[in-house]
């Protein structure tokens, strides 16, 4: 039965209305060593943030949506990826090795506790997502703990990405992760939609 409503969609401000708190240019490096692992990586760079409670209307919105609210730049992640159907993961610009973000394939040698405290089984053919010196994530599935947001967190580096499904799919199921992130990355993720979920997520963290 169709519900008849109109959809109302985010609306997103243009980049050109931001100030000096919003801009990637010169602060983030980017490097996809496998097409066939990314085919597109946004990486947006946000000083001053804070890790104060979000609005309550947002709690209550991530309740309703079965997700316990953490701090406001946890919240803003899975809101807008709620609200636009695709995940989001945000690092502490502090524990990314030069700046430098680099998506590319797991080796013999790689190692990588992720957020939930468990050091994941990664073999060749797995994704990752690494600075200039290690690994710093489990791509399309859960960030690594040596780069998590903190309390004392000040600047960001926000993750908006397209991986392959079908080797989320296969990582995800091996190691035992079945995240919020891979659910979607296994099904495909729109990948034109990549830069305004982008901009979505800086212009909430600027509102709010």
């Amino acid at each position: 039965e169709k519900i008849k409503r109109k959809i109302n969609y985010p609306k997103i401000r243009p980049i050109s209305e931001y100030k000096d708190d919003l801009s990637s240019e010169g602060n983030v490096k980017i490097e996809i060593k496998d097409d066939e692992a990314s085919k597109r990586f946004v990486a947006l760079y946000i000083k001053g943030v804070t890790t104060s409670p979000s609005p309550k209307w947002m709690q209550s919105r991530l309740n309703a949506s079965g997700m316990r609210p953490i701090n406001l730049i946890v919240d803003i992640t899975n809101y807008v990826m709620l609200e636009m159907n695709h995940p989001i993961h945000a690092y502490d610009e502090r524990d990314v090795s030069e700046n430098t973000i680099i998506v590319r394939r797991a080796s013999a040698d790689d190692t990588l506790t992720t957020l939930d405290g468990n050091r994941a089984n990664l073999k060749a053919g797995d994704i990752l997502i690494c600075d200039a010196q290690k690994p710093i994530g489990l791509a399309g599935i859960m960030g690594g703990e040596n780069s998590e947001v903190k309390e004392n967190t000040d600047n960001i580096i926000i993750e908006v990405a397209e991986f392959d499904p079908g080797q989320i799919r296969k990582t995800s199921k091996r190691v035992g992760l079945h995240t919020e992130a891979s659910h979607r990355f296994e099904r495909g993720c729109d990948f034109n939609a990549i830069p305004n979920v982008a901009k979505r997520v800086g212009d909430l963290l600027v509102q709010c």
